[in-house]
């Protein structure tokens, strides 16, 4: 028993990791006339009582009333799947996929037809960075002692279950337990570098201005 629970495998420790908890319903009785159960998945974001973010919202569950749980795999991103346009939608740089003359600064795919026509158009590239992304649990479990080896710090910025790590002082490794504790399954970055280690090169950018 931990805390309170009837799980051995629940406890403070699982606050930002997806788990499944099998809980009691107050007042209900089961199909055989026992008591009735209900299964409760999603991700921990608090514990006494335990709080959980599920896809229909969030449940808060007396430890009173927990039969079993355990922490299970985070559910699969989508983000390798993902577009250029989807990918930047989570940041706050203003991108785009078509050509637009009515602006005056973009940010635009590296290789693209975009990117191809605003450098017909004799626009001027400022800046070129890489979009680096990464899972959070893949984070966790890789570097739990190393992270801040990397050299990287920033502040955090959430999008939905995307977190995306801007300039600042904050180290690595307390900006991927803030991405767990929110729920977040992508961290990612703008980056000068061609690799970093633990993350994916998604694609590169650049920003152009229109001289």
């Amino acid at each position: 028993m931990a805390d309170g629970t009837r799980s051995p495998y629940l406890g403070p420790h699982v606050v930002g990791q997806r788990i499944v908890v099998r809980r009691l319903v107050p007042g209900e009785t089961g199909p055989t006339g026992g008591p009735a159960f209900t299964d409760v998945l999603g991700v921990c974001v608090a514990w006494d009582p335990c709080v959980v973010r599920t896809d229909r919202g969030t449940v808060t569950i007396p430890l009173a009333e927990i039969v079993s749980g355990k922490p299970v795999p985070p559910r699969p991103s989508q983000r390798l799947r993902a577009g250029f346009g989807e990918c930047e939608a989570h940041g706050s740089e203003p991108w785009v996929e078509a050509f637009d003359a009515a602006l005056d600064r973009v940010h635009v795919e590296v290789g693209s037809d975009t990117s191809r026509a605003y450098a017909d158009a004799g626009w001027r590239v400022v800046e070129e960075v890489g979009f680096h992304l990464a899972g959070v649990a893949k984070l966790r479990r890789g570097w739990p002692h190393g992270l801040d080896d990397l050299g990287l710090a920033g502040t955090a910025y959430v999008s939905r279950d995307w977190v995306e790590v801007r300039p600042g002082e904050t180290p690595l490794s307390e900006l991927v337990e803030y991405a767990a504790e929110q729920g977040a399954t992508t961290l990612w970055l703008h980056h000068h570098a061609d690799e970093i280690p633990g993350f994916l090169l998604h694609h590169r950018c650049r920003e152009l201005v229109s001289d």
